[in-house]
């Protein structure tokens, strides 16, 4: 018998083909496993070797595959099973925060953190970012007391005084404009002296290099080689680190060099604490925490060397330290970065900044520091920002459990369908929490490529729509440290400073955009090399000279010339650091309030100035719907000082912020701009800033009533959607305290209408107007029309009783205070008579009746419109899922399905209709295409539409400011054959 030779390529060959029926048979097995997610395969696991070092292509799943495919990893489905086909363990990958908030759980959990998951954080031994269980808890227990008022002092006063040091001794201040082609050199070497000297208590400066007493590397540079080496122990075997090659040894020597150090400090420290000299940094604080443990709890001194550093950051040169659990990762991380980017790169650029700096100048003006008394009040500029693009500051990209027993979990449904599913999970599995998906699921996010600040404006730190801090217990524990030396910096730069992009030749601010706004993914998620401009903010100095001319009479009779003269300042332009000197200058001289110099807006004020006082008139600019949004900021900031003045507590303050934001402004605004338009249709001219502001004013007003409609409709009706985002009832906290916002919001419009309106001959008319609208109370329709949609909804349904009631429903829900209302508010601004005699018809005008009798009906077709499109539109379309049918509206549709349905037909809608069950409603939708819904509603739309446009062609057309056709056929023309 032959036997084949032994050669060391046959068995090559042989393990190689035993190694390949092994795959082939755990492939066979994993994707027959039993678990209802859709598959995605790829060659190796993204964390593993060889996984971890091969780049994301078509094929493979690099360590970046979910930033590279974060728009249709999850397009299916919020959890996929991804599964390796060479080498590496499957696992779930889930972007759905419920999941997410199941397998993070502290206590009683199925699931733990794995050990390699770690790995990167434990080179100086167990900390708080790599500890689970019970050893998280002690390290939690021990650290938390350092992050307290006196380390938020330090930190607050140390960046002030780190910027004022990297101004002056890079020249910023001699230069017409700053060009950074690295922002995050900037932004890093700042972070990283703040560690230095709030967690350290190291001596740091801009310009001045470190020092070391004993001649040995100083701990300063030696901290920065660390960190700019910080992958070297994971993937370099410690023998080599000894090799005589001059970047090994230097990691090597730095780390030996820190960890004898950190040892030192320790010892050191605790004499200090012995000796009752408590410093402010964060590390003395940790000692002192230590000490003051008693029981189990207290650390050991090498626990607290290590505990001082459970990792680096690898997206920035500065060393993560479990002190700054979130410190690190978001300071070291910083959100100044991808604030500065967006500033820089949005087609809204100056109204972002403009936005930002008249917040910055409203607290702390152009003359002083703030300080960290003004930190509540400075903050949004930084939530905002870190919020632009949360995933950029995550503290983690991922967020990684086992499961140590075989359990069950609760997965929602896929976006747009209802109800959950419990899938059983086998011990052993793996599931990823993608924070990078989760920014992007349209569950929580409305076009998540699309950059809209409004989506994050008062939400709650535990929101599913920013998980910039992570989530749920093990949440960034240096958070504040964090946001206060971010607030306190980009405060100080903002204020003065632009911020441009630097473009390449022939290069466009999208392709910029497109270029810098990119993740790079090591440990953590980090950002592409950011080239930016600060040109200083100029100021006409006409203007300056204007208001400090009004502000010194009678105390000075000043020059324009001789005072620009004064002041040494360029006659055409000034910038904001000089402004200040100005500022402190007439302060010192004519004991002026400095609160009034800030009387003017940013853009090219208009100044009104009278004898007594200066009066900045605000100035609007960009399109008709930036204009009125930007009258929003002035109607928001006017009711949240007023709601301040009653003496309400700070966070009942924040929810009422919160609960303008989430539901006034983000809609397509349609009511409120329909009262611009038909003042300035009726005054046939564009309106100046006075009149618009007036006419925005009453805009919102009908915008604060929608959103207090919608508010109380959406928790009556159980809907789940609005506009995109969660229902307001279903945002965490909220529930049946949004019908208590919802009062608040009404009450809101006549607060408005006394501020801007009280001295206006029409002021009770508008308020009239909208509780009735001429005999037609506005509030009470609307609500009637609720009510007989609510009546019509029993658990027992009864279709016999719905056609008699659809027409008058129809007008009732939306018609008078979406269609008559906004019209009837610019006409009595405009101030039309209620009659008038008509020169080219020769007929008495009854304007308001007229009025009426022309935009009920398109309101009544615009009713008709939703209920169509609730049926026929998609939720991408339409902003909202279709609940029409399993809530037993009396819509449109059915009443006249109910028409023209057979017996047969009849039946099935009978035993359908109104029912929670998705197989039933899809029985109602195919008997409503069976019998013609989509023909009927074309025919009826053109049918109205006729007919509307008949009733337009009876308003006679006179000149002056009277009634004209334009603003019915404008409404008519907006809403005819719309889609959404």
């Amino acid at each position: 018998m032959d036997f084949v030779a032994l050669s060391p390529m046959n068995i090559a060959l042989l393990v190689l083909g035993l190694w390949s029926v092994r795959q082939v048979i755990h492939l066979l097995k994993t994707s027959r496993a039993a678990l209802p997610f859709p598959k995605i395969y790829g060659l190796f696991q993204p964390f593993a070797l060889p996984g971890l070092l091969i780049p994301t292509t078509a094929w493979t799943t690099g360590h970046d595959w979910h930033w590279r495919r974060r728009f249709r990893t999850y397009s299916r489905d919020e959890t996929v099973h991804l599964i390796p086909i060479l080498s590496g363990t499957p696992g779930l990958w889930t972007s759905n925060m419920d999941v997410g908030r199941q397998i993070l759980a502290e206590h009683r959990s199925s699931f733990f953190k794995p050990l390699w998951a770690s790995s990167p954080f434990l080179p100086w031994g167990m900390n708080l970012a790599a500890a689970d269980g019970p050893m998280w808890r002690k390290h939690r227990r021990v650290v938390g007391p350092a992050f307290g008022p006196s380390l938020y002092k330090l930190v607050w006063e140390k960046t002030a005084e780190t910027y004022r040091d990297m101004v002056e001794t890079e020249g910023w201040k001699c230069k017409e404009a700053v060009d950074i082609p690295v922002v995050q050199k900037i932004t890093l070497k700042l972070a990283f002296l703040i560690i230095c000297s709030c967690g350290f208590g190291f001596p740091s400066a801009w310009d001045t290099p470190p020092h070391a007493a004993d001649g040995r590397m100083p701990v300063q540079e030696t901290l920065k080689i660390v960190a700019e080496t910080r992958l070297l122990p994971l993937i370099v075997p410690k023998w080599l680190m000894y090799l005589p090659i001059p970047r090994l040894r230097t990691a090597r020597l730095a780390r030996e060099r820190l960890r004898n150090f950190m040892q030192e400090q320790v010892v050191e420290r605790k004499a200090l604490v012995a000796a009752g000299d408590i410093r402010a940094d964060a590390f003395t604080m940790l000692v002192k925490a230590n000490q003051e443990e008693s029981g189990k709890y207290p650390l050991n001194d090498d626990e607290l060397a290590s505990l001082a550093f459970p990792g680096f950051n690898p997206a920035d040169t500065v060393l993560r330290s479990e002190m700054f659990s979130s410190s690190c990762s978001q300071v070291t991380k910083p959100p100044h970065t991808p604030l500065l980017r967006l500033l820089a790169s949005w087609p809204s650029t100056m109204k972002s900044q403009k936005e930002v700096l008249d917040q910055i100048i409203s607290v702390v003006g152009h003359d002083r520091d703030p300080t960290l008394e003004d930190y509540s009040n400075l903050k949004k500029s930084l939530r905002r920002s870190t919020k632009l693009h949360a995933c950029f500051v995550t503290a983690g990209h991922v967020l990684i459990r086992e499961a140590i027993e075989d359990t069950d979990l609760t997965f929602p449904n896929p976006v747009g369908e209802e109800g959950h599913r419990a899938v059983h999970i086998p011990k052993g599995t793996q599931i990823t929490l993608d924070m990078i998906g989760a920014q992007y699921n349209p569950r929580y996010v409305d076009e998540p490529g699309t950059y809209k600040p409004s989506r994050w404006y008062g939400l709650p730190a535990d929101s599913d729509l920013f998980t910039a801090f992570s989530v749920g217990p093990r949440a960034c524990i240096g958070r504040k440290f964090a946001t206060v030396q971010a607030t306190c910096f980009l405060t100080l730069l903002l204020r003065d400073w632009q911020v441009m992009p630097i473009l390449r030749d022939g290069e466009t601010k999208e392709a910029w955009a497109a270029r810098v706004l990119d993740g790079r993914i090591v440990l953590t998620l980090g950002v592409a090399d950011c080239p930016v401009r600060l040109p200083p903010f100029t100021y006409d100095v006409n203007n300056l000279v204007a208001v400090i001319l009004a502000l010194t009479r009678p105390h000075a009779q000043l020059e324009v010339d001789s005072l620009a003269e004064c002041f040494s300042l360029d006659y055409i332009t000034v910038t904001w650091p000089n402004i200040s000197s100005v500022f402190a200058y007439c302060k010192h001289i004519f004991d002026l309030d400095v609160c009034q110099m800030n009387a003017w807006t940013w853009e090219s004020p208009t100044l009104h100035i009278s004898e007594t006082q200066p009066v900045a008139t605000t100035t609007f600019s960009g399109s008709k719907r930036d204009r009125f949004e930007q009258a929003f900021g002035i109607v928001r900031q006017e009711l949240l000082t007023a709601f301040a003045e009653q003496g309400v507590p700070d966070d009942a303050q924040n929810w009422y912020e919160r609960s303008i934001d989430y539901n006034v402004p983000g809609g397509k605004l349609n009511r409120g701009l329909s009262v611009v338009e038909t003042v300035e249709i009726l005054k046939g001219r564009p309106l100046s800033d006075p009149e618009f502001l007036q006419a925005a004013v009453l805009g919102w007003a009908v915008e604060f009533l929608q959103a207090f409609f919608l508010v109380m409709d959406d928790l009556m009706d159980k809907s789940l959607m609005r506009r995109g985002q969660p229902c307001y009832y279903r945002v965490p906290g909220v529930g049946t305290i949004s019908v208590n916002d919802a009062v608040l919001i009404e009450s809101a419009i006549y607060f408005l209408l006394k501020t801007h309106f009280r001295n206006e001959t029409y002021y009770i008319d508008l308020v009239e107007l909208f509780h009735e609208a001429y005999c037609t109370p506005t509030t009470f329709q609307t609500a009637t029309g609720q009510l007989l949609d609510l009546i019509n909804a029993p658990e027992s349904v009864d279709l016999s009783k719905l056609s008699l009631k659809k027409q008058l429903i129809a007008r009732y829900k939306t018609a008078y205070y979406s269609f008559y209302l906004p019209v009837a508010l610019g006409m009595l601004m405009s101030k039309i008579p209620e009659t008038y005699e008509s020169k080219s018809s020769g007929k008495t005008v009854h304007a308001y009746k007229l009025a009426q009798s022309i935009l009920l009906p398109i309101g009544e077709y615009f009713q008709v419109q939703d209920d169509f499109l609730d049926f026929a539109g998609t939720p991408e379309q339409i902003g909202k899922i279709g609940t029409d049918i399993v809530d037993n509206k009396c819509s449109w549709c059915i009443t006249t399905a109910l028409l023209a349905a057979s017996p047969e037909q009849r039946a099935i809608l009978d035993a359908s209709y109104g029912q929670q069950d998705p197989a039933l409603e899809a029985s109602v939708k195919a008997i409503f295409e069976e019998v013609g819904l989509r023909e009927k509603f074309r025919v009826y739309e053109e049918e109205v539409y006729a007919e509307i446009t008949a009733l337009i062609e009876g308003v006679p057309e006179d000149e002056g400011i009277y009634l004209k056709r334009q603003i019915f056929t404008g409404f008519l023309e907006k809403i005819y054959k719309r889609q959404k």
